[in-house]
């Protein structure tokens, strides 16, 4: 049952832009609210998937997407595996249906995935990046897919494909394509011990003609991330202010290839732009987005080899490394680190730091090797990690929330995939199936938010939410693909809120730069806001 009223809006200074409607759902409590904060593992008989039985590289089937691909207002779950991929829709009963045949399947290796509407028709869609093949590009016709790829034209070649992520790049309303290229070759290994690698495969940048097809403007690419790059995403945010995203590419043996490079974007035009903060060396694996300071502007964390990297934007174009000062340490028995993101794990209204941790695949005298002559570990049984966020401190709380698996973990989707106001995980491996974790609830409240609009960004890709509530401000960004490693969100927010019981201010500021404005919110309620 929804509640639905109207609201003012405006875009530029005195430009009325209409008047948007709020669906308000159903007021959702914790009946027998947990004495402690943990999650717990789901045990679904029929949620598996095949990477664990077929795994010829380090990342096939590493992500996810989770996302309402039937219209029903259920959360689903998309798998793309080393093999044949997998689509579960969810049920109000709590149980997921394996969906077979629904969309082409390939016996190739598929590492991410992205729901995005990309033919604004409502149904969200699923592009999907591979290995071993063509990246696909699954249209999405009331929850039936069908293989559109060769007609969108965002194929691209047979390429080691990691993660994608859209965005409106260029502000004519349509949302287009980066696809971060990297290359998985047997001598990768000999060729980090000798300083020198193989060029690695060309990404991929697409601008959306609005007509159903994307044109390749790959050329737009720096040339030396196109010859010996080795990125694993891309990363779309507006960092001065402009409205027009930049895009950070963050690479894979940056110390011997081509280090993390900004690109900022002048009217849709990417061009180089030099940041001695965000510019380094490093093996970057995944990024998190998020306001981790509560100054309203977009920091990030980069997961590494051996360290991780909390970068604060100091608002004036430069970054700084804020991670020791916070006290984020990889800790003892760990050394590569994966998926990462920023958001509010407890509700208590700042950003905590899940973290997948997991080595990689090689051979004892490899390890050994890396240890000796570059000082690079390779534990096994690395535990995940879930650093909540105190004042500004980190503390690792993996184990008591149940979360410290050790797995050989990749990706992980956070999501309230059971509507209980709590965000939950689903994990992915490449050693052993997907695993969902199920969050306890508690009295903390919270609010849920999903944008929609119209014309050819129905979802509002790039929208920018601040809510006003307790004394306190929070910011928020919807992106579609671009955090954690290869996976992909439902477009939705999620805000936690501690014990206040009424949001004074939500304000959506539109990708075009419009604003609506709702004032008087109850929490613990799933909101749609439609423009």
């Amino acid at each position: 049952m929804w509640l639905v009223w109207t609201l003012a809006c405006t875009g530029e200074p005195g430009e009325k832009t209409g008047e948007p409607t709020v669906e308000l759902g159903e007021e959702r409590r914790c009946s027998s609210p947990a004495t402690s904060m943990a999650l717990r593992e789901l045990t679904l008989p029929d949620l598996h998937d095949a990477s664990a039985q077929n795994m010829p590289i380090q990342y096939g089937g590493g992500g996810a997407a989770v996302a309402d691909f039937n219209s029903d207002d259920v959360l689903d779950i998309f798998l793309p595996n080393a093999g044949e991929d997998q689509l579960y829709f969810g049920s109000t009963s709590g149980n997921f249906v394996e969906q077979p045949g629904v969309w082409p399947t390939k016996e190739d290796s598929s590492v991410g995935a992205v729901p995005v509407d990309i033919d604004a028709d409502g149904d969200l869609d699923i592009f999907v990046t591979n290995m071993r093949g063509s990246n696909r590009l699954l249209q999405n016709d009331g929850g039936v897919f069908a293989d559109i790829t060769a007609e969108a034209g965002v194929g691209g070649g047979d390429y080691d494909s990691i993660a994608a992520s859209f965005a409106d790049m260029d502000l004519d309303g349509d949302l287009d394509l980066f696809v971060a290229n990297h290359r998985d070759e047997a001598d990768l290994g000999p060729g980090l011990l000798e300083g020198s690698l193989l060029p690695g495969h060309p990404s991929e940048l697409y601008r959306n003609n609005g007509d159903g097809t994307f044109a390749d403007i790959s050329d737009q690419l720096p040339a030396d991330l196109q010859e010996y790059g080795y990125p694993f995403m891309g990363v779309w945010q507006d960092f001065d202010g402009d409205l027009y995203p930049e895009l950070y590419i963050i690479n894979d043996f940056g110390a011997i290839a081509v280090p993390n490079q900004l690109l900022h974007n002048e009217s849709g035009q990417l061009v180089p732009w030099e940041n001695p903060g965000l510019n380094i060396s490093m093996f970057a694996m995944g990024a998190a987005v998020g306001d981790y300071n509560g100054d309203g502007l977009a920091d990030l964390v980069l997961s590494d080899w051996g360290r991780m990297f909390l970068f604060e934007d100091a608002g004036d174009g430069t970054f700084y490394d804020a991670g020791q000062a916070a006290g984020l340490s990889i800790g003892p028995g760990r050394a590569q680190s994966w998926g990462v993101e920023l958001a509010d794990m407890d509700n208590d209204g700042d950003l905590d730091l899940p973290v997948a941790f997991g080595p990689l695949i090689m051979p004892p005298e490899y390890e050994q090797l890396y240890e000796e002559e570059l000082a690079l570990s390779n534990p096994h049984n690395q535990p995940d990690a879930l650093f909540l966020q105190e004042n500004g401190q980190l503390s690792d709380q993996g184990s008591a929330w149940g979360l410290a698996q050790t797995g050989n973990s990749r990706g992980f989707v956070l999501v309230d995939i059971n509507r209980d106001g709590r965000l939950d995980m689903l994990k992915r491996y490449v050693d052993q199936p997907a695993s969902l974790h199920l969050s306890d609830c508690t009295e903390a409240r919270w609010l849920e938010l999903e944008l929609r609009q119209s014309g050819k960004n129905p979802r509002a890709v790039g929208a920018e939410v601040v809510i006003e509530a307790g004394g306190s401000t929070q910011h928020r960004w919807l992106h579609a693909g671009g955090t954690g490693f290869a996976v992909g969100h439902p477009p939705e927010l999620h805000f936690g809120l501690g014990d206040v019981q009424t949001v004074d201010r939500l304000t959506v500021r539109w990708p075009d730069g419009g604003e609506s404005i709702v004032e008087d919110v109850p929490t613990n309620h799933l909101i749609k806001l439609n423009r």
